[in-house]
């Protein structure tokens, strides 16, 4: 079985898991919570369609938010008020995407009340957004900042997705342009069995919250593919 198909695999029990554990609450840290893990699932349907596809200019942008999904659901298993540190990050970018005055210091308002209770043990409440490798550190998954730094590459250079179309003739000297590449570059296959291990994870995270022998079933799932 190749990694692409352990991943489908992966993807459909995900599927399953959130439809089992999910449902309607005002829980503030559940819904996070889950709307991270249903956000990662998404995230990673569209990854497997374009990678099938032979489409790879977006499929390094798709794998860094899985990522910094996969870090929030690690973060908030972790500590359950880095849900309000999410919820200021969401609204301190809300007031920077508007205009009016007024809906900037209403945003801003919100922003600083979820701040504070993300910093409720601290002295310094004022606002400051958490770096990716400020995440990871939290997180304890430090080692993924060179991953994540290769796909941030990837995604911001315009050269990068110019070339990443581009194939190489027999002789190594012609090169032509192609909508759709013939198969996807080391970094892209490299990438999935990372988020295949991801998904995973989140699964366990999520099952683990819920249910002793759902998790058991998650942790069987595991082992089963891990052996194919």
């Amino acid at each position: 079985m190749d990694s692409i198909e352990k991943l489908n695999l992966i993807l459909a029990k995900s599927e399953n898991i959130f439809e089992r554990v999910n449902f309607e609450t005002n829980d503030i840290e559940y819904f996070v919570m889950m709307g991270a893990f249903a956000s990662m699932i998404e995230q990673t349907k569209a990854y497997i369609y374009l990678y099938k596809a032979n489409h790879f200019s977006s499929t390094s942008p798709i794998a860094r938010a899985i990522i910094e999904l996969y870090i929030d659901i690690k973060n908030i298993d972790k500590e359950l008020t880095y849900v309000n540190y999410l919820m200021s990050e969401y609204y301190n970018r809300e007031k920077d995407s508007v205009k009016s005055q007024s809906k900037k210091k209403d945003l801003k308002k919100k922003r600083n009340v979820f701040y504070s209770k993300y910093k409720s043990k601290s002295l310094d409440n004022e606002y400051e957004e958490l770096t990716i490798r400020a995440k990871l550190r939290t997180a304890g998954l430090l080692e993924l900042y060179e991953l994540y730094g290769m796909l941030s590459g990837n995604t911001h250079s315009g050269i990068y997705q110019f070339l990443n179309i581009m194939d190489d003739g027999k002789n190594k000297k012609d090169r032509y342009l192609n909508i759709s590449k013939s198969e996807a570059s080391v970094l892209e296959k490299a990438i999935v069995p990372y988020i295949s291990s991801y998904v995973i994870d989140a699964c366990k995270v999520i099952a683990s919250g819920f249910d002793k022998e759902l998790s058991k079933e998650v942790d069987e799932f595991y082992n089963t593919i891990a052996l194919n």
